[in-house]
This record gives structure tokens, sequence and C-alpha cells, in this order.
């Protein structure tokens, strides 16, 4: 991988995690929604009669939960499916910063998107600096991305 495609691989990373993050809310949502309907719910028996027709509520409910289960299982297949990729895709970057030289400055300038200048402040270097360690960082890494 060049030193530009592994720029634009860790420019990735910040974003990655908040997708992650959102997809397994949305996940979340959709098991609860359909786990919500497993639940028992009684009607009050007050020994009066409600209508003349035979009702099924047991076997309504089930109908419900499979069909939701239908309805959402292509979208549940799209979620499982990116959340993997993007588990690797963290778990890959993660692996090259224990490897990585100036690895702090890679994290603070890919992940925390703080300015080069910034960084070369808190670092007490110049910018000019900064960015060639960033260049060797980036460089050591290179061929594990």
């Amino acid at each position: 991988m060049t030193i530009k495609e592994c720029r634009r691989y860790l420019r990735k990373w910040k974003q990655t995690e908040t997708s992650l993050n959102r997809l397994k809310t949305e996940k979340r949502v959709i098991e609860e929604t359909i786990q919500a309907l497993y639940e028992l719910t009684l009607i009050p028996a007050d020994g009066q009669p409600h209508g003349n027709q035979v009702t099924h509520p047991t076997e309504d409910k089930a109908l419900r939960i499979i069909e939701l289960m239908h309805e959402n299982e292509h979208r549940t297949e799209d979620i499982d499916r990116r959340i993997c990729k993007a588990e690797m895709y963290l778990k890959k970057v993660e692996l090259a910063m224990t490897v990585a030289k100036n690895a702090g400055l890679l994290r603070r300038y890919y992940h925390d998107r703080l300015p080069m200048q910034k960084l070369a402040d808190e670092m007490h270097i110049g910018k000019a600096t900064a960015w060639r360690y960033e260049t060797e960082g980036i460089r050591s890494i290179c061929d594990l991305l």
C-alpha cells in the first residue's frame, strides 16, 4: 500500500467507529422490537362478552412476529455484514497502531482529527517536524494495512 493509500485508509478511522456504534444500536432496536412482541398480553377477564367473533390473539401475535422477522431479515443481514466489515477494519488499524512509529501522533491526527499545527504545538516541535513524524509513522505501517 502506498503512503497516500495508507493516509486515505486511516482517514476513515473515526467515521468507521461512529458507523459501527450506529449499526449496533440499529440492530439492537430491531431485536428489541421483535422481542417485545414475545411478551404475553392478558385480556382482563371481566365476564362480559366483547363481540360475537372468535379471536385468536396468540396466533395473531405469532404471525406478527414472523412478519416482522421476515421484514427485517435482509436489513439485519446487511447490518451484520457491515458490522463485521467495520470491526475487521478497526482491529486491523488497532493492530497497526501497536507497532507504528509515532502511534500517538497518528491516533491524535487521524482518529481525534486534531490539526497538525495543534499537535506540533502540544509536542513542542515545528509543524514540518510533526509532518515528518507522521510520514515515518505511516511508512512503518503501510505493509500492515
